[in-house]
């Protein structure tokens, strides 16, 4: 059986994700993603997403090296899931449906199990123990420069190019955490170094929460 990875692509502006396979680099992999987006329209959850944000809204990150890519993918598809939470529209499985007997063994397998909020941030916590372990830990801006170069050369309609301009423009606004009087440069980074959710920052900072973990904020 072939060896590959299952990836995970993540939307840091409200923290939905897709699971996805291959056996080639995941780099390669979020290339046709982003080429099947912005250049071929597809239609899929993924792809609207990235027509939405931009493509450096996203971080793509490996979370398991297998000879199980079905399995897996089916495995962690369900565990995130990332259907009805997220941007995969099929239970996984090399891209298509399973027979109803084979969805009958998943169900009663994953029916055995009950997944706590403790058990998923484990979860996590062991994902990023082991990419630190073998040196995947996802290097976000070495990777938006490298995918910025790789669409340099394609062609964007400067409507949409102007959408993505101004939505990028506004999330990147510096903020000011008024509690303790620090500021930061971007939604991103005060989320990432305050350990906030960065779509519930997003929400307060438009007025619709009066904090975020006790945090109040405010644009600069």
């Amino acid at each position: 059986m072939n060896m590959g990875t299952i990836y995970k692509i993540t939307n840091n502006i409200n923290d939905k994700i897709y699971i996805g396979q291959t056996i080639g680099a995941i780099q390669d992999r979020w290339y046709h993603h982003v080429y099947d987006a912005l250049v071929k329209k597809i239609k899929t959850k993924l792809g609207r997403a990235i027509r939405k944000y931009g493509e450096s809204s996203f971080t793509i990150e490996i979370i398991e090296v297998t000879d199980r890519l079905d399995e897996r993918e089916v495995y962690f598809i369900q565990f995130f899931n990332s259907i009805r939470k997220g941007y995969n529209i099929k239970i996984g499985g090399n891209g298509g449906p399973h027979s109803s007997s084979t969805k009958k063994k998943i169900g009663n397998a994953n029916a055995k199990r009950v997944w706590t909020e403790e058990m998923r941030e484990n979860m996590s916590k062991a994902i990023k123990s082991w990419h630190e372990e073998r040196g995947f830990v996802p290097r976000s801006e070495d990777f938006k420069r490298k995918i910025s170069i790789a669409n340099s050369n394609r062609k964007m309609p400067i409507k949409a190019m102007e959408k993505f301009q101004k939505y990028n423009e506004s999330i990147m606004k510096s903020v000011v955490c008024i509690t303790n009087g620090k500021e930061y440069p971007s939604i991103a980074a005060a989320s990432k170094e305050l350990n906030l959710n960065s779509s519930q920052l997003g929400q307060h900072l438009k007025g619709k929460h009066r904090h975020v973990k006790g945090l109040v904020f405010r644009y600069k």
